[in-house]
């Protein structure tokens, strides 16, 4: 894994998500994953394309990784 650069904000935008500050913090509030079993990408609130945009960078161990798990936490 190389250096990461990436922010939540380019992560929402990533994902074709509002990557504003205000749209960031309402989606998190609305989101929240209330089970410590849930694994982030099998909530029911992520499209197709979403899902398998955290799986696959989360396996590979990609740049991305630090803010995956940036939003996992947030939303646990």
């Amino acid at each position: 894994m190389g250096p990461n650069h990436y922010t939540l904000m380019d992560l929402f935008a990533q994902l074709g998500l509002a990557s504003d500050v205000h749209s960031m913090d309402l989606f998190m509030t609305q989101h929240s994953l209330r089970s410590d079993s849930l694994r982030l990408e099998e909530a029911r609130f992520w499209s197709p394309f979403q899902r398998s945009f955290l799986q696959e960078q989360w396996l590979a161990d990609s740049d991305w990784v630090v803010v995956i798990d940036r939003l996992n936490l947030a939303l646990h």
